[in-house]
């Protein structure tokens, strides 16, 4: 069984190969996101993670992939925190290609019936559509979902697909 980190020595190990990894993890960034910015609050919010969680880290894990699997998780995290707000954008785009008015659009927005359609939608398809509405082209989509990017396009269609046919001005 691996033998956690617990010492002050071993801590001070442990930051040394984190700081070793900086510059793998602002490579790692740029699968996820595209801005500067974006990508050092990344790396930096998983450094933070990883110091906080040190005590789970063994010295026979390979830090890399340790400090990816925190990685993505912290992307993923920030992508359900913004779902509430790429669904809006889903919306006004849905609306717009159905030439909905922008006073329909905004009644939709407010609609409990939206929010329910769009949090029924299994996980990989709710994350594929807001990624995409937040700007993400199907080949980051894929990188950061480790799909097939045939398989995030088509769920994004889907998405797209039920949104229209449930919220056009046909529909009701």
């Amino acid at each position: 069984m691996e033998k956690p980190i617990n010492s002050f020595t071993e801590r001070k190990s442990f930051e040394e190969l984190l700081l070793a990894e900086v510059k793998i993890l602002k490579s790692m960034a740029s699968h996820f996101v595209n801005e500067k910015d974006e990508m050092e609050d990344l790396v930096q919010d998983t450094l933070l993670k990883a110091l906080r969680f040190y005590e789970k880290f063994s010295m026979d894990t390979d830090i890399r992939k340790w400090l990816y699997t925190i990685m993505r998780n912290t992307f993923i995290n920030r992508v359900n925190r913004t779902s509430r707000v790429m669904e809006h954008h889903t919306q006004i785009e849905i609306a717009s290609r159905n030439s909905c008015s922008v006073s329909t659009v905004f009644s939709k927005l407010i609609s409990d019936d939206v929010h329910r359609v769009i949090n029924s939608f299994p996980y990989p398809i709710r994350q594929a559509i807001t990624m995409y509405n937040e700007g993400y082209k199907y080949r980051e989509i894929s990188q950061a979902t480790a799909q097939p990017i045939g398989t995030v396009k088509t769920r994004i269609r889907t998405a797209r697909l039920v949104l229209g046919k449930k919220f056009s001005p046909t529909a009701h």
